[in-house]
């Protein structure tokens, strides 16, 4: 996970906080890590196995619409906006995780203020691409 592209480039000190701070948890193909409006408890990294992104649908069913695997990391943005989720995310197969729980994020932050940065920048390797432009570091 520490090779993975957005903790590749966050600073060693920070790498080693979050990896202190996690637990792993582990997921059975089909189960829920987190449901469209649940509350933003944590940040998941997919240590192994794959996720499924979906967002609801006017119909009330979900379309998927990111599939992801092994160094995604994901739930970033709900958290770090203290906002409800607005995807729900399952695994598609069996997937371990590290769970870095919100308050240890504010914990860590409020410890250590320059963390902020690499918590904000936890989706620039997922977005930017899509956008057009690469990540850069500070």
């Amino acid at each position: 996970m520490s090779q993975s592209e957005w903790m590749s480039e966050c600073p060693a000190d920070f790498r080693d906080a979050v990896f202190r701070a996690c637990q792993l948890r582990h997921f059975a193909a089909g189960e829920v890590l987190y449901r469209y409006g649940d509350p933003a408890g944590a940040i998941f990294g997919i240590v192994a196995g794959a996720v499924q992104i979906a967002v609801p649908a006017d119909d009330g069913q979900e379309t998927v619409i990111h599939r992801d695997e092994q160094g995604f990391w994901l739930g970033d943005l709900a958290m770090l906006s203290d906002r409800t989720r607005l995807v729900t995310v399952t695994a598609s197969e069996p997937v371990r995780a590290l769970c870095l729980p919100a308050a240890r994020v504010v914990e860590m932050v409020e410890a250590t203020p320059a963390f902020f940065q690499p918590f904000y920048a936890l989706p620039m390797p997922t977005y930017a691409p899509r956008c057009g432009s690469s990540p850069t570091s500070p």
